[in-house]
């Protein structure tokens, strides 16, 4: 993968203290605090030197490399201490500083690859431009550095980063909600808020956005205070790394094999001070049960290897690194009845491992699905066939210990009932005095072979008191006061995965312990149910200054649920805190009330007298709660308006129905009350405010404009859907009740309307006829009211228009009939159609009419288009205006019909030709709606412009 990179090491100066492995940053003094000793996580240096160090957990200092390391870190130096030249000394070198994990990417100049950083230095290979423009953006090349080669042993690679997955340590934003999280684990783990990034020291250049869902990452545990292992610049997590390699284990999470399912069979770490390499891990798996004589034949279908040599009891046998990778492939068991009951597997291969790290593998494989119950299976690592190699020279590396390391048992659960979270009991958030709900949810799965009946169970309830400093058993008290789990939900119950109810209600003890007993369900064999712990929320709760988190889980499965299989006989539960214990997958956050948007958008327009008019919507958009809208204000600016009759709200209500509330103008103000308007959570509702504008005669005042807006002073009130709480006018305009945008409305009264429309169809077909038809149409008043026209504008378009030489196309001509304007009689002729019966009559230039024709130039008729050549593409317009007194008039609902007759033997005859003819509106269509006065321009004609073209044949 090519990149536009520049040796960017270039532009760092470093100091002679280089040979200590400290970098020079002139900048770095500048602000710089005293501290009389040193503590871990401080940035420190010497007065007067400008070599910074990093503190580490291990009392040791940490070298930064370069200026770009440091800052992806840290942005300034504004937190830089001053220690004296003993307390520097008492500091032995810990190491280098690598790159912050997720802030750049880096590569070497002798190599083309480029690596995202993960933490402890882990790098992974970016396999494709495609691969880092999906993750970086576009100009993902403009966030690569050169790390200088002499640095990169600091670094250890690990598995490639093959397709757009964000590496561990990636902060994140999601593009459509603005919301950020960290990559870890391959989980998103929520950074609540802007305080926690700051405290994180998260910067902004730092941050990839992401424009899907994110649903691809499950979520992890909400970073909702900083935590030590993401701000450690020494990359050390707070662990001891010992001086000489160890390895170590740990038992897996569960103590079973789940039959037909992936099994963990062993948890391997390996801690390093040096950079070395993994050639082999030789892993010794032992079958507890089903022993036999060597070389018998193996009747049974446990241990190893299934009946007799048929198949693997445990196949793919892989070691997994903590971000999935399988770095030694996969490997499988002999079928050799002899090994039945005990089998070496060996991985081999070249794994480098980063000096410092404490790297993790766990040893997994698949379990047949035919693989008796209660078989007994114990993984043991064996150093003496495992081999480490020097990263640098290549040697046998010593490690400890030399002893064999075994795990514990593990036993095939097809007898047992499997505890399980349920997935589709989530996170939410509630307000005080929610009623019913679903806190928590444990799915209870049969064994394949034996129905189960659970009769008790005991759930442990968490508490994080205001969200900052993680759960606990019982309650927290984070803010001085301690809040119990029994504070937030005293009473409880089970219900099944539809709501209902399945014991009765109980109530939570002072230790935050629940339990039921005498509860009999069923679950037949391989069957699963889902049971729910529900509760109603404390409606009076104190919450202090934020939000509480409430959590659930079942501790130990095989302690606290009592079941029993179809015979009778005990049943064994497994499944130890599938919500995550004291850090919960899934919790319920109680708020002390919902919040809201609020928005006011003004109509606009011109609406007839008589009619009723939009004036705005109130749109409001709860978020955590429903609410119900009771009281509303809204004022008339600048006084009441004259032409306003009544006004009226129109809304949905609690029932589901469509409804209407009418109220009266007090002055400038209206409020309505009473009101039972839906305000359902989490959706965008608007609340329409209607105004009844006055009939024409009946006390509308034409051109009046009702301006109105939202009242945030005046009477107003939404209560709570979840505890009835009101919120008022003295709520709004806070963080929880926003006014986020208000636009007046403006609403002008008028007395009718024009409609333009083609009364016939002109044919498309004309000759060079000196009163050729090329436009009939129909001007038609409203029913509301009658209307004056005072001027029509038609534009004229030919298509010879720049014809060569003067007088030789139609505009020219046209203009050359007689002369520019007035008196252009010779152009065109428009002839009024009577109604049937009626005598036609032309509308020429008289006392009453002024016709004016000429060519555009700039948009603006020429006066002197008489001495003007067209141009091609050029138009002309000839206007009729009439005089005062001798305007058309139409009646409320009536219609006038006109015809539009041209010249067509002027249009140059070398070819046929077409002429389009448009009849204008806005200030071409000079009218009005009221029965005398002045006229105004006014856009609002409709079917204007009307436009024909007419093939003129040569």
């Amino acid at each position: 993968m090519k990149t536009q990179c520049s040796q960017r090491s270039a532009r760092f100066l470093f100091a002679r203290s280089l040979a200590v492995g400290a970098i020079a940053f002139a900048s770095a003094s500048a602000g710089a605090a005293h501290a009389a000793t040193p503590a871990s996580g401080d940035l420190i240096k010497l007065s007067g030197s400008t070599a910074v160090y990093y503190v580490g957990a291990d009392q040791k200092r940490y070298v930064f490399p370069n200026l770009a390391t440091y800052h992806t870190w840290y942005a300034d130096f504004a937190g830089v201490k001053t220690v004296g030249a003993a307390d520097l000394a008492a500091l032995p070198i810990g190491g280098n500083v690598t790159y912050r994990p997720g802030t750049r990417l880096v590569k070497i100049t002798s190599d083309p690859k480029v690596y995202a950083v993960e933490p402890g230095g882990s790098l992974r290979a970016v396999a494709s431009e495609s691969v880092a423009a999906a993750l970086y953006g576009p100009q993902w090349a403009q966030k690569v550095d050169d790390v200088p080669d002499a640095f990169f042993f600091n670094y250890a690679i690990g598995s490639p980063l093959a397709s757009a997955t964000y590496p561990d340590g990636s902060v994140v934003r999601r593009a459509r909600d603005g919301m950020y999280f960290m990559i870890s684990g391959g989980r998103k783990r929520h950074i609540i808020s802007a305080d926690v990034r700051a405290a994180l020291r998260i910067q902004d250049a730092s941050v990839l956005v992401a424009q899907g869902s994110l649903a691809e990452y499950p979520d992890g545990a909400d970073l909702a205070a900083t935590e030590a292992a993401l701000t450690d610049t020494a990359q050390k997590g707070g662990a001891a790394i010992p001086a000489t390699p160890t390895f170590s284990v740990k038992d897996p999470p569960s103590a079973f094999i789940p039959i037909s399912g992936e099994a963990t069979l062993l948890e391997i770490h390996l801690a390093t001070p040096t950079a070395l390499s993994v050639n082999a891990i030789a892993i010794r798996i032992d079958a507890l049960t089903d022993t036999h004589a060597k070389d018998a034949v193996d009747a049974d279908l446990g241990g190893l290897v299934r009946g007799n040599n048929a198949d693997w009891n445990l196949a793919n046998l892989r070691l997994v690194d903590a971000h999935g990778a399988e770095p030694f492939g996969r490997k499988n068991l002999s079928l050799d009845v002899s090994q039945d009951q005990s089998q070496v597997v060996t991985f081999t291969g070249s794994l480098p491992i980063g000096a410092g790290t404490d790297q993790s593998f766990f040893l997994r494989a698949d379990a047949h699905d035919l693989l008796p119950e209660g078989e007994g299976y114990r993984a043991t690592l064996l150093p003496a066939r495992t081999a480490l190699r020097d990263a640098a020279t290549g040697a046998a590396v010593a490690f400890l210990p030399a002893t064999d390391l075994a795990g514990s048992t593990l036993t095939s659960r097809s007898s047992s009932l499997a505890v399980t979270y349920d997935a589709a009991t989530v996170s939410r958030t509630v307000i005080r005095g929610a009623k019913d709900v679903p806190i928590a949810g444990f799915t209870f799965t049969a064994p394949a072979n034996t129905a189960a009946t659970v009769s008790s169970l005991t759930l442990q309830g968490y508490g994080d008191e205001e969200g900052i400093g993680g759960f606990l058993p019982g309650g927290d008290a984070d803010n001085g006061t301690q809040t119990l789990v029994k504070d937030v939900f005293p009473r409880v119950w089970l219900a099944d995965s539809a709501g209902k109810p399945v014991t009765p209600v109980t109530s939570v003890q002072l230790d935050g312990r629940v339990t039921f007993s005498g509860l009999g369900i069923v679950i037949q064999p391989g069957a699963a149910k889902t049971l729910v712990i529900r509760g109603d929320c404390d409606r009076d709760v104190d919450l202090e200054t934020a939000p509480n988190l409430i959590a659930f889980d079942i501790t130990d499965s095989s302690v606290v649920v009592t079941a029993q299989d179809g015979n009778g006989a005990k049943l064994t539960a497994h499944g130890i805190e599938p919500n995550g214990g004291v850090k919960p997958r899934n919790y319920v956050t109680i708020k002390k009330n919902g919040t809201a948007d609020i928005s006011w958008a003004g109509g606009g327009g011109q609406v007839l007298a008589g009619t009723d008019a939009l004036s705005g919507t109130l749109y409001i958009q709860p978020k955590d709660d429903a609410f119900v809208l009771k009281t509303v204000t809204f004022t008339q600016i600048g006084g009441k308006a004259a032409s306003i009759g009544s006004a009226h709200l129109e809304y949905v209500g609690t029932d589901g129905k469509a409804a209407t509330a009418t109220s009266d103008f007090i002055g400038n103000v209206i409020t309505f009350t009473g009101l039972s308007a839906a305000l359902p959570k989490d959706a965008h509702t608007g609340v329409k405010l209607v105004l009844g504008i006055l009939p024409r005669g009946g006390g509308a005042v034409y051109g009046e404009t009702a301006k109105l807006r939202f009242e945030t002073a005046g009477p107003f009130e939404i209560d709570s859907v979840t505890d009835g709480r009101p919120y008022t006018a003295s709520d709004l305009g806070g963080t929880d009740f926003r006014v986020t945008s208000s636009s007046d409305s403006t609403v002008s009264v008028i007395f009718s309307t024009l409609t333009v429309a083609q009364a016939t169809a002109i044919p498309g077909i004309a000759y060079r006829d000196p009163q050729a038809p090329v436009l009939d149409f129909t001007i038609a008043a409203g029913d509301q009211g009658g209307i004056r026209i005072k001027k029509l504008t038609f534009q004229l378009t030919p298509t010879d228009a720049g014809t060569a030489g003067a007088g030789n196309d139609a505009l020219e001509r046209w203009a050359a009939v007689n002369g520019d304007f007035p008196n252009d009689t010779g152009v065109a002729d428009l002839v009024f159609i009577p109604p049937a019966g009626g005598t036609k009559s032309v509308i020429g230039e008289d006392g009453s009419t002024r016709m004016s024709y000429g060519m555009l130039v700039g948009g603006t008729p020429s006066t002197v288009s008489s001495t003007l050549q067209s141009t091609q593409g050029q138009s002309a317009t000839l206007t009729y205006e009439f005089a005062d007194g001798s305007e058309y008039s139409i009646g409320a609902g009536g219609k006038l019909r006109f015809q539009l007759q041209m010249n067509l033997a002027t249009l140059n005859a070398d070819s046929d030709r077409q002429l389009t003819v448009q009849l204008l509106g806005g200030s071409g269509l000079l009218w009005t709606d009221i029965p005398s006065g002045a006229y105004a321009a006014r856009s609002d004609a409709a079917g204007t412009p009307l436009s024909t073209t007419v093939l003129v044949r040569k």
